[in-house]
């Protein structure tokens, strides 16, 4: 099917000119306050336009949007300074940018910019000679009149709606209705009430005891009809509301397949760009969104294509050499999975090239070497996020048209993890693929939250990022250096104490238990100490006042039965904030000298886990280093050297168990200290371990941390 460019060019109008809005205030910012965080934003925003324009077929616009993007690159590089001369340079680029926006949605001929302009944009010499000529430049055009930009956008904000959506709509309009002609009869049941009521008080003001008697039991009977009438007309009429708001909400959503349809096209375009044979396999394109959420993801999910043939996809000859196809093959697949969209994009490339990427971070300043070595031995999905949603960081060799600007994945972590509160876990197999799987919301309107209260204070989260709901008995908190933890069963979870991080005020009661809620997201998990839980179900989604929408721990609020306002938390900063959270604290007196010198090697596939025994390990002076499994570890146990082993046995690839024994047969560990901290805690565990050689055994569920020190202490 051919691919219509017009049937995309509101969608393209609407987005330019918020990216154009975005850039002219960011450099009108940029000129008072150069900031990293500013420019990125606005070097964003030109790169989509030239990414979107390229894909709409609108030359002018992409090779103008790619001028102006080469200026704020100068900017990034530090290779041009800001000045008010540049700076207005650029805020009339952006405006004559404006125009051809206008020119493109009106179906006029898109008019180059003028040479003068072009010529002032293009000083640095880099720019220069990456940038084209402009021999066919227009003559000089008259500055652009601010009524130009007020053209209508007739069909911004349409979209088609299915007939039996609509049907739905009407027949329970029409329910409704009927249900108030019902609330009428039920008025008239009142006011009979109200006479009857009067009526009781006349015959007891005449001392007519009889037929005071007869009244009243004719008032009970009336009244308890009335209530059981109207009890069960309230619930049909919540039942009605209930139906009438998701069937208002499900007008708002529309199959994936509306972006997922010019796929093949932008895949052959950007295929033909990089020389690459490219097969893509679509399914799922039924799946439903929110409107406003699949524009948001819309040219996310072409970065990450472009990224799969761009680094992924190896070349028709590197791919036969390797016995692979000389296609190349990307899948996309949408589908539902616990209340969510589940989006996947996968390649059967060459996988992420994490030693080039980890290369470049080191060279940035953004690793350290034993970071990069850490990661290269065990690319985790977080650490792999982590390298490819950094601004500014790329695997590409060279920095052209297409790519190595660092600056696309960047554009997915904003929109997808920040605007959405999505996640993303990456997955990469060297020479056999990566698998990028994005969960998103349904809607941005309604969500399934569950409410709690802490003292007087009810607070909410969204249902999906609730992991698990448990009492805990208080000698099963643990203290670790400046905070507290968790224990569950594998895991030591850091405890987030909302009360102290929000302020919220109260005596709190003594008890011998604590109901928690442990949050997970893609960062990891948290654990919340709750005094109660009050509800679980479907809520409208309300933003917060403009004073407040910069707020780090609220993403929005809802409005509960009882007509309250609760703030529903931002889960992705609680756990962000519980795994960074400052738990390293003063080193014990008398830890210096000898302890600063032991070096420590702790192994556990949790991440909260091994990254609380660190925080406590180093608050006394040691120096730690993390294996997220037996294999890792027993990798960097025969590279370096350490004084002490501190082992899970359960874990993947390789137990702690099977390193104890393979760490006793290395000479340069026959004698080193091993110590096992698991949650097995049968004697034949023990026994097991003793014989593989360990010197010590500790239970997670009677963890403290003096008892570590004290066995550490013991043993060293």
């Amino acid at each position: 099917m051919a691919f219509d460019t017009k049937r995309f060019l509101v969608r393209f109008v609407e987005e330019a000119r918020k990216h154009i809005k975005e850039l002219s205030s960011g450099l009108i910012e940029l000129e008072h306050r150069q900031d990293d965080e500013l420019l990125n934003t606005i070097f964003r925003c030109a790169h989509t336009i030239k990414g979107s324009s390229t894909m709409m077929d609108l030359p002018e616009i992409a090779e103008f949007a790619h001028t102006i993007e080469n200026s704020l690159m100068s900017i990034r590089d530090k290779k041009s300074p800001v000045t008010r001369e540049l700076i207005d340079t650029l805020l009339e680029a952006i405006d004559r940018l404006s125009v051809m926006i206008d020119e493109a949605e009106a179906g006029k001929e898109i008019r180059k910019p003028e040479a003068a302009l072009l010529e002032r944009i293009m000083q640095t010499p880099e720019q220069a000679v990456q940038l084209p000529t402009t021999e066919a430049a227009e003559q000089d055009l008259p500055a652009v009149q601010p009524e130009r930009r007020k053209r209508q956008r007739t069909a911004a904000g349409t979209f088609s709606i299915r007939t039996e959506k609509l049907d739905d709509l009407i027949r329970l309009v029409s329910e409704l209705s009927i249900w108030n002609r019902s609330l009428e009869e039920h008025l008239q049941g009142i006011h009979a009430a109200a006479q009857l009521s009067r009526s009781v008080r006349e015959s007891f003001d005449r001392n007519d005891m009889q037929r005071l008697k007869g009244l009243i039991s004719t008032l009970e009977e009336h009244t308890g009809n009335l209530s059981a009438s109207l009890m069960q007309d309230m619930s049909t009429l919540d039942q009605l509301n209930t139906e009438l708001r998701d069937t208002l909400f499900d007008l708002r959503m529309v199959p994936i397949g509306i972006i997922l349809e010019k796929f093949p096209r932008v895949v052959r375009s950007i295929a033909e760009a990089y020389h690459k044979q490219i097969i893509l396999s679509i399914t799922g394109e039924e799946t439903e969104l929110d409107k406003k959420i699949i524009e948001m993801i819309d040219e996310s999910l072409i970065q990450i294509i472009r990224n799969a043939i761009d680094h992924g996809i190896e070349s028709p000859e590197e791919r036969i050499g390797a016995g692979k196809p000389a296609e190349g093959t990307i899948r996309v697949h949408a589908g539902y999975e616990q209340g969510m969209c589940r989006i996947t994009i996968s390649d059967d490339g060459r996988g992420i090239d994490t030693a080039r990427l980890t290369q470049k971070a080191v060279e940035k300043g953004m690793l350290t070497t034993s970071e990069a070595e850490k990661i290269i031995r065990r690319p985790t999905s977080e650490a792999l996020i982590d390298l490819i949603f950094t601004a500014g960081l790329s695997s590409s060799s060279i920095i052209t048209d297409l790519s190595g600007r660092g600056v696309g994945m960047d554009i997915v972590h904003e929109n997808i993890i920040r605007k959405l509160n999505g996640q993303i876990t990456v997955e990469s197999i060297p020479n056999e693929g990566t698998s990028f799987s994005i969960m998103l919301p349904l809607n941005t309107a309604i969500m399934q939250a569950t409410v709690f209260r802490i003292g007087t204070q009810e607070l909410a989260v969204p249902s999906h990022a609730l992991h698990e709901v448990l009492r805990v008995e208080n000698e099963q908190f643990i203290d670790v250096v400046n905070g507290r933890a968790v224990r569950l069963r594998e895991q030591i979870i850091p405890l987030v104490q909302l009360e102290r991080l929000l302020k919220i005020t109260g005596e709190a009661a003594q008890k011998q238990s604590q109901l928690v809620l442990i949050i997970k997201t893609a960062n990891g998990f948290a654990a919340v100490a709750v005094d109660d839980i009050i509800t679980q179900s479907s809520f409208v989604i309300h933003s917060l006042p403009k004073h407040l929408q910069h707020t780090r721990w609220v993403s929005g609020c809802i409005i509960t039965g009882a007509y309250s306002i609760v703030n529903l938390l931002n889960t992705r900063h609680l756990v962000e904030y519980a795994q960074q959270a400052d738990l390293t604290g003063t080193a014990a007196a008398g830890n210096a000298g000898e302890q600063n010198i032991i070096s420590i090697l702790v192994a556990d596939d949790s991440i909260s886990t091994r990254d609380i025994e660190k925080s406590i390990l180093e608050s006394y002076g040691y120096r730690v280093e993390t294996a997220s499994d037996g294999q890792e570890a027993l990798e960097m146990a025969r590279e370096k050297q350490y004084d002490l082993i501190i082992t899970d046995i359960e874990m993947p690839r390789m137990d702690g168990i099977s390193l104890t024994i393979q760490l006793r047969k290395e000479r340069s560990y026959a004698h080193i200290p091993i110590i096992l901290v698991t949650s097995r805690d049968q004697q034949a565990d023990k026994i097991r371990g003793a014989q593989a050689g360990a010197d010590a055994y500790i239970i997670k569920s009677s963890f403290d941390q003096e008892n570590l020190i004290q066995t550490i202490r013991t043993l060293v």
